[in-house]
């Protein structure tokens, strides 16, 4: 997933819009929880060609899976079969790379906009299913930083301990690492009778998982080199200045976890589209909830139920708001949106993996 922001500044896109990647933190860079494989590297003979941009970029499409085939989806709701991905439940697309990695139930594979295939890129993995099924992630680096940086992937450091992590480069490798952070640190790792975690000793519940992830080898290791010669085939486009952010009333009384977040503002789009946050608590997690406000009307927006209100409700905790790119459009728990007009424009099914333009 992907941090509210600030009402005093513009904020950047949300969800997997095409620059920034990932709005998540990046991995650890310490290698002591990982058992990673890497693999003989094989000189390509030429690099992978960087992938041109769909013929409909002018409009931005977003890229769902459902019903087993990975779907290119129109603001008007209808759509186009990009390729059938049977067995396939979890997806994301990689702007980094050209390609939507595609997790079924216990591999990767990836689709390639530049010649239109699905290559498999693990197999083997061994998952110790409690009910969330494979946790991924795939990372490269970039420099200047000496940090792996998250390009894909399902695996959060506040909810999972450990995930079957793909490293594209330098070395291409697979196996099981602990993605954990923060407070989920304590649940994963054994403590000493002081309670303080004993380091590289995981919690009986997670050496499983991490023993079955670190089963899992590469297919193809020459694709993922050639991956990593590419460039972004949508370069950085410059963001449109977000309107002054509107002052609205809040009860700080449902935010009793951070008081000081709540009534944060990230602009969406439509010139007058706002999410904000309206409640957070904590119980075995952090809980949030959020509302759009609509600064021309001067009303809270509950799209998911398609309610509004002078004063903010209560919104649905974990609702995922994904705005396109020109922020002209969006999609929110099988609706569409037109951003513009803050109205419900059609139905949609299936799941997220990012956005064409």
């Amino acid at each position: 997933m992907p941090a509210p922001e600030s009402g005093e500044a513009a904020p950047p896109p949300m969800s997997v819009a095409p620059a920034p990647v990932s709005a998540n933190p990046p991995a650890r860079a310490d290698a002591t929880t990982s058992t990673a494989k890497p693999v003989e590297l094989a000189t390509p003979t030429a690099p992978v060609a960087t992938p041109a941009v769909p013929a409909d970029h002018a409009t931005s499409r977003a890229l769902v899976l459902a019903d087993g085939e990975l779907r290119k989806l129109a603001p008007g709701g209808t759509t186009e079969v990009v390729t059938a991905v049977p067995g396939v439940v979890g997806c994301d697309f990689d702007e980094d790379h050209g390609v939507v990695w595609l997790a079924s139930a216990r591999d990767l594979a990836a689709y390639d906009l530049s010649d239109g295939k699905v290559h498999p890129v693990t197999k083997g993995a061994v998952v110790v299913d409690d009910g969330d099924g494979l946790i991924w992630r795939v990372r490269h680096s970039s420099a200047p930083s000496p940090f792996p940086r998250e390009v894909a992937g399902n695996a959060d450091g506040l909810e999972h301990c450990v995930a079957l992590v793909v490293d594209v480069d330098p070395r291409p490798s697979v196996g099981g690492v602990v993605v954990a952070e923060g407070d989920r640190e304590f649940s994963c790792f054994v403590s000493d009778a002081e309670g303080d975690i004993v380091e590289g000793k995981l919690d009986v519940d997670e050496a499983p998982r991490k023993k079955g992830y670190d089963r899992a080898t590469l297919v193809d290791s020459k694709f993922l080199v050639a991956l990593a010669t590419r460039r972004t085939i949508f370069p950085p486009e410059p963001a449109a200045p977000a309107p002054p952010a509107p002052k609205v009333k809040v009860d700080v009384d449902r935010c009793t976890e951070d008081a000081e977040s709540c009534g944060r503002a990230e602009y969406v789009g439509g010139q007058r589209l706002w999410w904000i946050v309206v409640g957070n608590s904590r119980g075995d997690f952090f809980h949030e909830q959020r509302l759009l406000y609509d600064a021309t009307t001067r009303t809270w927006w509950d799209p998911v139920h398609d309610r509004r209100d002078s004063k903010p409700g209560e919104g649905d905790e974990g609702v995922a708001l994904h705005a396109s790119p020109d922020r002209s459009w969006g999609l929110i728990e099988g609706k569409i949106l037109s951003l513009e007009d803050a109205a419900i424009t059609g139905r949609w099914s299936g799941s997220f993996c990012g956005w064409l333009r």
